[in-house]
């Protein structure tokens, strides 16, 4: 696992898996930012079958009343409509149908005026096309909030029109009123609206088609319970209830409403062939009743139903392979089940997500999934088979989403977003780097293996520095251990031992062979060793001096002085302190037999650590006029071993040399200070 070439791969690994969408099979392009007047809503349909899709902008026009402006492909205006009615609410809906099958889409548009519903229609790019306004629809029960829920075919543009469908199908569902709530079809040939029974809850319609073989269209429907409370003369049923229900033909109940006794939401759509139905209840009081999938006929009778954990679930859908797709938000799992409700499949989405939309981004005849994230800042599309994502940023600030949709631009097209008063205009397409990926992973393999290569050779070259420094002075310490076992400091010293025992001073001579075996044994372990903590320095200097006080007959005293606040256990270089205590008493004390002093003092000081040294021996200047047994080398070395030790653990050290003579004062000697500064 250390080989680098190993280190390589684990690195280019994780570089390939944080990298951006980059080498991703499809890549988000922000194609342009419009600017959109405050209150108004973009759309994008192709009106005239072109291939090429206008720019419908719903706006108020001067006297408050609903219009909308129409733009051909190239941004030039080509049209207004103005109605003398006004939009039900601040997202001024509008739908695009093709009723006469002649390509030219109409545009629908529900406006109010007072209590009444008016369904408007007009083909703005056919010469004489069809221009229907103010087709009465329904009256509204106005609650003292202006709350009105307008639902249409199919509401969020993202999702297909069913341009074959024979009749214009809407839903009207006022809110803390609850009246009307019902969907509406509207016989384009007969000029006449048609209504359903009053659904309880709000609904809006989810698919169109012929279930029951008779050759006319059932509409299936979406309902959510908004624990409204409801005159019952206009519904028996509780809004506190979600109920399940599909419209026959005639605008009727195709089987009683199959009620859930808790609040929700319950979706429906069909099974495969069109046979059976497939149910999705989705409940906010799971202590009640929990959320569930369902087969059902077209009696109403529930066949199966399958229980489902607790979650976030706000999509239910059927793919293009005749899956049944749950996404449960909160974990970001994607389930797949067949029409028996078997759980085939799990897919892994981002846990950020609020809504999936189901819809073909890149006019390429296959839908992807548009995963819009919770901030509305962001999105991630993912192929049809949920094995390439690619995240993109909508907008820095995130704002409810007012329109979305696809633009047609021949055989290549995008898609657009609202956010208040910008409407940002995005292709996704296929990423030209995609192919290449296998060869940047390995140039990004490559790289980082020459930039391990580099590390590992810094650090070889490192260590042999570390390594040279480290010799060096391992043999510069060995010439201080020379000098301090030199043959004059052992031959005072046996000299001394013969002298006590002469005088029969047994037990000064025992004390002085203890010691010297003391001394030199910390001097032969410690030989291999380039520093040592301050601890046994202090122990191996002050067994030296003792050494020495009892070689000169205790000519000179000595002071020892630690502060408190200084760590014993700091790495200092070996022999920092005994050097200058050496020279002290062979150049000093040596020199002045009477009443010698010689003090230490260690503390502890924002520079670093401090260690003094001082005698009042015969200073500088006499001992430079007396040889004394010496090499002369000592205070060279130290000043070497300290440069390299500096280097090599980035603490510099500084010492200074003070002459105290002074005629006078009556002062004499030598004062050392030594700086171990802090690392770095």
């Amino acid at each position: 696992m250390l080989n680098p070439f190993v280190i390589a791969l684990c690195i280019t690994l994780d570089i390939v898996f944080c990298l951006p969408n980059t080498f991703n099979k499809y890549e988000v392009k922000k194609v342009s930012t419009e600017r959109v007047n405050i209150g108004n809503i973009v759309y994008y349909h192709d009106l005239d079958d072109d291939g090429y899709s206008e720019k419908i902008e719903t706006q108020l026009n001067k006297f408050g009343n609903a219009s909308y402006v129409i733009f051909n492909s190239n941004g030039d205006q080509i049209d207004q409509f103005n109605y003398d009615t006004k939009f039900p609410n601040k997202y001024q809906r509008i739908w695009f149908q093709d009723i006469d099958q002649n390509g030219y889409s109409e545009i629908y548009t529900l406006t109010v005026s007072q209590d009444s519903i008016f369904l408007g229609i007009f083909e703005p790019l056919k010469n004489h096309g069809i221009n229907r306004q103010r087709l009465y629809v329904d009256t509204i029960q106005i609650p003292e909030k202006d709350d009105y829920g307008f639902g249409s075919i199919r509401t969020n543009s993202f999702y297909e029109i069913h341009s074959d469908w024979k009749e214009i199908i809407f839903s009207i569902s006022a809110g803390f009123a609850a009246n009307p709530r019902s969907i509406y079809m509207y016989d384009f040939e007969n000029d006449k609206i048609y209504k359903s029974p009053h659904l309880t809850n709000p609904a809006s319609f989810s698919h169109v088609l012929d279930i029951d073989g008779d050759s006319k269209n059932e509409i299936l429907i979406n309902t959510s319970a908004a624990a409204n409370t409801i005159d019952s003369i206009y519904s028996k049923r509780s809004d506190y209830s979600t109920w399940l229900k599909v419209l026959d033909d005639d605008m009727s109940f195709m089987f009683n409403p199959i009620e859930f006794k808790a609040l929700g939401a319950v979706s429906v759509m069909p099974g495969i062939n069109n046979k059976n139905l497939i149910a999705f209840f989705k409940s906010r009081q799971s202590n009640v009743e929990p959320s569930k999938l369902m087969v059902l006929n077209n009696q109403g009778v529930i066949l199966k139903e399958k229980e489902l954990p607790e979650g976030f679930y706000n999509m239910f859908c059927k793919t293009l392979d005749n899956k049944i797709l749950l996404p449960e938000y909160n974990t970001g799992t994607v389930m797949l089940f067949d029409f028996n409700l078997n759980e085939t499949q799990r897919f892994q989405i981002n846990k950020s997500g609020f809504g999936l939309y189901y819809c073909d981004l890149n006019n390429d005849g296959n839908k992807e999934w548009f995963l819009q994230h919770s901030d509305y800042k962001n999105a991630t599309i993912y192929s049809p088979d949920f094995k390439h994502a690619t995240d993109f940023k909508i907008a820095d600030e995130g704002e409810e989403f007012l329109s979305r949709g696809y633009i047609k631009k021949g055989s290549q097209g995008s898609f657009y977003i609202q956010q208040e008063n910008q409407n940002l205009i995005f292709s996704y397409q296929n990423n030209p780097w995609y192919p290449l990926r296998y060869v940047m992973y390995f140039g990004i393999y490559l790289l980082v293996l020459g930039l391990i290569w580099l590390v590992l050779k810094g650090q070889k070259l490192r260590l042999e520095k570390k390594r040279a420094i480290e010799k060096e002075i391992a043999e510069l310490q060995i010439k201080t251990i020379k000098n301090q076992v030199d043959p004059h400091f052992v031959f005072n010293a046996i000299n001394t031992i013969s002298e006590m025992t002469l005088a029969d001073n047994k037990i000064e001579a025992d004390t002085f062979i203890c010691r010297f075996s003391d001394f030199m044994r910390q001097t032969l372990q410690s030989s291999d060793k380039i520093t040592t903590i301050l601890k046994d320095e202090l122990n191996y200097t002050e067994n030296f001096i003792k050494l020495q006080q009892i070689r000169f007959n205790n000519s000179f005293k000595y002071e020892l002085k630690v502060d408190d606040n200084v760590d014993l256990n700091f790495k200092v270089p070996k022999h920092v302190l005994f050097t200058y205590v050496e020279n002290a008493i062979k150049h000093g004390l040596a020199l002045n037999p009477n009443n010698g002093l010689l003090k230490i003092e260690i503390k502890k000081e924002e520079q670093g650590l401090v260690l003094l040294v001082e005698d009042n021996g015969a200073g500088l200047r006499p001992a430079k006029k007396k040889k004394v047994n010496s090499t002369g080398n000592g205070l060279l070395i130290m000043e070497r071993i300290f440069e390299l030790y500096g280097t090599l653990y980035n603490r510099k050290i500084i010492h200074k040399l003070q002459d105290l003579n002074d005629v006078s004062k009556g002062v004499s000697g030598l004062r050392v200070e030594v700086l171990i500064t802090k690392s770095g």
